[in-house]
């Protein structure tokens, strides 16, 4: 292979970074259109993710964990056993398929998903971003039916996450092999895996190296176009998802900083130019994702995580990480039912794995390689493994950005390691394969002294190297009564390890390979990429569930006694099978709240498939005040949200210490699964329902879902109004409880008012109501700042009623009374992106 001849100007300075380009370009795979090249690169990053995700896309199958459903109440009572592949990671049932159900039926109705009113008693609906509306591929979901939907975005992403490290991979001047290789490593990655059900999550994944791709292009361009993309690129990320767009907005400001400072010397772009241009990059890409990010942010500083704490991971946890880098099993659970056909006998989350061959290539990058940017990736790598692992470093970030401790999972910083590590593997591939070109990527000459010859990527390699090394002895404690040293080997004896012994016998096998054959590039790099997918492919395949949708059998009684309900009701034409506990609650008149008196009855969110609509909820981010009512409610601590790092879900599971504010819910069904002995806790019900799948009682003293006050008290202070329905006098039947004065009511007539009818429309409801004197209507859903209240066509305040709850003041005489959700956060929003468009859509047509 032939060398390029250094500039006889400038013989002791390196290459330039175009030299590089043009030079890969033209000597890789000579003879080869380059348009060619990159069609099979790209062919193999499109087949390896619809080979993975074969099933889904082809079997006919459901990317949806459908078999743990069948274990849970009441649907384990109704149907036929079956095993379960993956029994935690069930988010995606329980979750985000009932809510991407209530958004499309909502934008079916012309109507933005603003409000969900099937949970928490009403909550927002798009603004803690987990529906990822408005992230381009999430159209897939309102085109493809939504049982298919998964598979298909899924996919989407793969190959989204694949290609955009590719083309990273490219732009910093490797070539298609090691390119490939970057892009195949990063698809796959632990972290990628583990979060490919969740769209959101999937979506940031996919979305961070398209982001250092518009940085890297806009830093070597120096155009107000170039720049223009890398805005919509850091757009699209926070579209998607905010926490990792955190992290990649850390990630990408980072590597930013560190190639203006790098600048190569081709670039006649003044630093002042490019700072310029960056601080207008991110600045247009958060304008561009306001309409998602403003009603998060609002949302953020009312929520429930507002008083989270922290704390470190125990040292056993960050050495059992570091030991999952090379055993991915290690300290997994049994599966229920027997192990997948391929796959580890146990379960166990895949990150922090990245595979053994891109590892082991990631340190040979760090050790061999002189790339100006291994150093980058190997801090990164470093850095990034730190802040996932909660070890001292996270305490440090936290106390620089406050605002960043209401993210509860840190081990989503894997996403920037898997990254690193992968164009870490690049860079190492690139080295090892052409090390006749060492020019191109050494930067000091033979002669150079030790401060030069010896690069920040290798000293890096030492320092962390001796100071893992010198930790873990401190923390195995060899030689002393204190030795942990057995109990780690009995969890690494206790797993599989044939599987880890061939991934990495035959990825060194695919090192060597790559290092001494030089005919064929494709068949040079083949063996390393494959066993890199297979590697993966073992241990997250495994870990994702994709079954058929008849795999959900009913027993001969079910299928009895659902022939009784038309098949044209909802309760058929969800994905969820139906049951007779749901078949009995679609049937009852509404509109009426349930609630799972017992931890594990219908859990939360599942019934709100149905059209049910439930006073618990399973939500990432809610108002904390609704989280402080249900505390009440439970006879807990009501002053906090959260305990240590973790923030408190709202499941209600003891309101019998309260239970008349849970009838101010409108809790008319209380659900109990068979042999619950919970149910003699809530005296005075009435039993409406019993089958194999447990018992409903109707709760007669539940309050409607509206009604009218005659008296009220004034309390400005938040705790003293939760201390004042805490009292046992507390009646909400016939008074609340306001924050600020109100026009006198009352008194109660004698003969009673009729009860106010109720009728719900996507983010409205209407109330009709008349009161024979000045009266409250209290609405028992959830108040939140963007409701907004017209009584006979007029605007009127909305009352803060109960602590939590809704209501206006009104006059004597009949009433329509319309609650409107107008969230302002959404409308400046909307306003900022739209606006931020088409600054974005026109500088991408500036050539200059």
């Amino acid at each position: 292979m032939r060398t390029i001849p250094p500039d006889t100007a400038r013989q002791k300075t390196a290459i330039s970074f175009a030299q590089i380009l043009i030079y890969h370009r033209a000597t890789f795979s000579a003879g080869k259109p380059a348009l060619q090249r990159m069609s099979v690169a790209i062919a193999v990053i499109c087949l390896s993710a619809v080979i993975f995700l074969w099933r889904p896309l082809i079997g006919g199958e459901v990317f949806l964990p459908l078999d743990a459903l069948l274990h849970l109440h009441p649907w384990r009572y109704s149907y036929e056993r079956v095993p379960v592949n993956n029994h935690v990671w069930t988010d995606s049932i329980r979750q985000i398929y009932p809510r991407r159900l209530l958004t499309n039926e909502m934008v079916r109705q012309g109507a933005w998903p603003l409000w969900n009113p099937s949970i928490l008693s009403g909550v927002p609906l798009l603004d803690d971003g987990q529906i990822a509306f408005f992230y381009p591929p999430g159209l897939i979901f309102l085109i493809v039916p939504l049982d298919r939907a998964f598979g298909v975005y899924a996919c989407v992403q793969l190959i989204l996450a694949g290609l955009g490290s590719y083309a990273f991979a490219r732009r910093i001047g490797l070539d298609e092999g090691p390119a490939t290789l970057a892009g195949v490593a990063y698809m796959f990655t632990g972290h990628t895996l583990t979060n490919l059900p969740f769209p959101e999550l999937s979506g940031a994944t996919a979305m961070l190296p398209w982001c250092f791709w518009g940085i890297e292009h806009a830093i070597c361009s120096g155009a107000w176009r170039s720049w223009a993309v890398a805005a919509a690129m850091l757009g699209l990320v926070v579209l998607a998802q905010i926490q990792l767009a955190f992290y990649t907005y850390v990630a990408t400001g980072c590597y930013a900083l560190f190639r203006i400072v790098q600048r190569d010397e081709w670039c006649t772009t003044p630093r002042r130019r490019l700072l310029i241009g960056l601080a207008l990059t991110y600045a247009l890409g958060l304008g561009l994702s306001a309409v998602q990010l403003l009603p998060a942010m609002a949302l953020s500083a009312q929520g429930q995580r507002s008083d989270i704490g922290f704390s470190l991971a125990p040292p056993e946890e960050r050495f059992g990480s570091m030991l999952r880098l090379i055993f991915p099993a290690l300290g997994g659970f049994e599966r229920i039912g027997p192990p997948p056909v391929w796959g580890p006998p146990t379960f166990q989350v895949p990150y922090p794995y990245v595979g053994l061959a891109p590892l082991a290539l990631a340190i040979i990058g760090l050790a061999l390689g002189r790339h100006r940017l291994a150093a980058f990736f190997g801090i990164l790598a470093v850095a990034s493994f730190a802040l996932a692992v909660r070890t001292p470093l996270l305490q440090v970030f936290i106390a620089l950005i406050p605002p960043y401790r209401q993210f509860e999972d840190h081990t989503r910083w894997y996403m920037v390691w898997g990254f690193a590590v992968a164009v870490l593997a690049g860079i190492a591939a690139q080295r090892l394969y052409t090390p006749a070109d060492a020019g191109v990527w050494e930067s000091a000459s033979p002669g150079a002294g030790w401060r030069v010859r010896l690069p920040v990527a290798r000293l890096l390699l030492l320092v962390v190297g001796a100071f893992i090394a010198g930790w873990s002895l401190h923390h195995l404690a060899l030689f002393t009564p204190q030795s942990r040293f057995g109990q780690y080997l009995t969890m690494i004896r206790s797993q599989q390890l044939l599987p880890p012994l061939i991934f990495g016998v035959i990825g060194l096998a695919s090192i060597v390979f790559l290092r001494f054959y030089r005919r064929n590039a494709a068949i040079a790099f083949a063996p390393v990429i494959a066993i890199a997918a297979l590697d993966m492919w073992w241990y997250g395949a495994g870990f994702n569930t994709s079954v058929p949708p008849s795999i959900a059998q009913p027993t001969t009684d079910l299928t009895r006694e659902l022939a009784n309900y038309p098949r044209d009701r909802q309760l058929f034409q969800v994905l969820y099978p139906p049951t007779r506990q749901i078949a009995f609650l679609q049937a009852q008149p509404g509109p009426f709240r349930i609630h799972g008196a017992d931890y594990d009855a219908l859990p939360p969110n599942l019934a709100s498939a149905y059209g049910l609509e439930d006073v618990r909820g399973y939500h990432s981010l809610y108002p904390a005040r609704y989280n402080r009512l249900a505390r009440l409610i439970d006879g807990k601590d009501y002053r906090r949200t959260s305990e240590g790092n973790v923030s408190l879900r709202a499941f209600l599971t003891s309101a019998y210490e309260r239970p008349r504010l849970l009838d101010m819910l409108n809790v008319q069904y209380l659900i109990f699964p068979p042999g619950s002995a919970t149910e003699m806790r809530y005296p005075g019900l009435e039993l409406v329902h019993e089958s194999d799948e447990g018992r409903i009682y109707r709760n007669p003293r539940a309050l409607p879902r509206a009604w009218l006050v005659y008296r009220v008290a004034t309390i400005p202070d938040d705790d003293a109004q939760l201390d004042f329905m805490a009292r046992p006098d507390f009646d909400p039947a016939t008074g609340a409880v306001v924050p600020e004065p109100l026009p006198a009511v009352g008194p109660a007539p004698a003969i009673s008012d009729p009860t106010p009818t109720v009728r719900y429309a996507p983010n409205a409801v209407t109330v009709i109501a008349a009161p024979s004197v000045p009266a409250l209507l209290v609405l028992a859903d959830a108040y939140y700042d963007g409701w907004e209240v017209i009584v006979d066509g007029k605007p009127a305040p909305v009352v803060r009623a109960n602590y939590t709850l809704r209501g206006v003041w009104l006059a004597p005489g009949a009433h329509t009374v319309e609650f409107v959700y107008r969230p302002r956060p959404f409308l400046i929003g909307g306003a900022i992106s739209l606006a931020t468009l088409v600054i974005v859509t026109v500088g991408m047509l500036v050539r200059r």
